[in-house]
């Protein structure tokens, strides 16, 4: 384990070599799997960049960070906040959100506020791109029984 205050983590995808997202981390925690290159970590007070195809898509901000090289996720709890940067006025809000980093997929769970412009929407859930253009709410598989989820499409 390799504990680490206030840094500036840049993490890049080891196939295309395109930056995944940057942070900015009050302290972390790190593990390495032994014999693997499969890396966990804890990053506390995280202020960050979500990157799409090696562009800037979303800043985001979470208590909690952790990241899984082996699953290519990355989970934020305690509060998280994305704010899109190629979707001007867009946030969303939620107590845990997973980063599916292979599939550019953000699904966030509990108390999800959606804003855009003077629009404020409250959810259970949501499924959304990297870039906050589309937006499924609930998320795909977290619906109620009998409810059929609303697909968004956010043109700029």
């Amino acid at each position: 384990m390799t504990n680490i205050v206030g840094s500036h983590l840049t993490y890049v995808d080891p196939k295309t070599g395109k930056t995944l997202w940057t942070a900015d981390v009050e302290n972390s925690e790190a593990q390495t799997a032994q014999n693997t290159s499969d890396v966990s970590a804890y990053m506390h007070n995280v202020r960050g960049v979500i990157y799409d195809g090696g562009q800037p898509a979303d800043h985001f901000t979470a208590p909690l960070v952790t990241a899984d090289t082996k699953n290519h996720t990355i989970t934020a709890t305690g509060g998280v906040t994305v704010t899109s940067i190629t979707q001007v006025g867009t946030t969303l809000r939620c107590d845990r959100m997973v980063w599916y980093t292979a599939q550019n997929r953000l699904v966030g769970v509990g108390h999800v506020v959606f804003k855009k412009g003077g629009i404020t929407q409250t959810m259970p859930s949501f499924q959304a791109d990297t870039r906050l253009k589309r937006i499924v709410t609930p998320a795909p598989g977290l619906a109620a029984a009998g409810k059929r989820p609303v697909h968004t499409h956010i043109a700029r």
